[in-house]
């Protein structure tokens, strides 16, 4: 095999990227060659090699490359996430921080096992924007396991003008397929935000005038934390599950 036509590729790859539910923890080695080179043990040969990049010294695939084979091998980890649900956590974390793009991630034919997954992973999550967060993944995939519809970064309108972009919205009308709505009008759905301790606790005044402005303009809304969708997620189903229910019999 020439020198430089080998990549890091898969979790540990993924790891050294610092994406959400890989960094900071220790992952098989796992390595990309171009379709070219001839087979070698332990090394994924692909049709999309590209050139890799250097992390110190170590030559790592583009961050395309290592979503698509972030699942080829079954993976765990202590903190008990499964597999879809971790390689889902990097895709968002990929998207939002515009490492990659939605057609970088596209499968085309039948390709590996890693492919499988993340084709499930972009089928679910269509066309939303990425979630802005670790958290706001684990809400959307807590909020997609109950089979409920959740739009994402929704913009809220006091007239004329936007005045803030909610994490979620619910709608309150039970059809499989509903357009995204631009802008959340009140009797479209229930507002979730997010909101964590360590970014919101020096908004504590702003996240209250937010509070008040969705009050005053007549909108459903709750607000839930990360630690409790990580440890009481039924606790947060049925809470919404109940913010929901009031707001369907309040629609005009």
């Amino acid at each position: 095999m020439p020198i430089g036509a080998r990549a890091l590729t898969g979790p540990q790859a993924a790891a050294l990227y610092g994406l959400d539910g890989y960094r900071d923890l220790d992952w098989p080695v796992r390595w990309c060659a171009p379709s070219t080179c001839r087979p070698q043990p332990g090394v994924v040969r692909t049709r999309r090699w590209e050139d890799p990049v250097l992390i110190g010294d170590t030559p790592v695939a583009p961050v395309h490359l290592v979503l698509h084979h972030l699942a080829d091998v079954e993976h765990h980890a202590p903190d008990g996430l499964a597999l879809a649900e971790r390689v889902e956590l990097a895709v968002e974390h990929a998207l939002r921080s515009r490492l990659v793009a939605l057609d970088d991630l596209a499968v085309r034919g039948r390709g590996g096992p890693g492919d499988g997954v993340l084709r499930d992973i972009l089928r679910v999550r269509g066309g939303e924007p990425p979630t802005e967060s670790f958290a706001e993944t684990r809400a959307a995939q807590l909020l997609r396991s109950t089979g409920l519809v959740a739009w994402r970064q929704v913009f809220v309108v006091d007239g004329p003008r936007i005045v803030h972009r909610a994490d979620f919205a619910v709608p309150f009308q039970l059809r499989a397929r509903l357009r995204r709505p631009e802008p959340l009008l009140p009797h479209d759905g229930l507002i979730i935000e997010i909101d964590g301790r360590g970014l919101h606790e020096p908004q504590f005044e702003r996240d209250h005038r937010r509070g008040s402005t969705y009050d005053r303009l007549g909108y459903r809304w709750i607000s839930l934390t990360p630690t409790q969708i990580e440890h009481t997620p039924a606790d947060c189903v049925a809470a919404v599950a109940g913010a929901l229910g009031s707001g369907r019999r309040a629609r005009p």
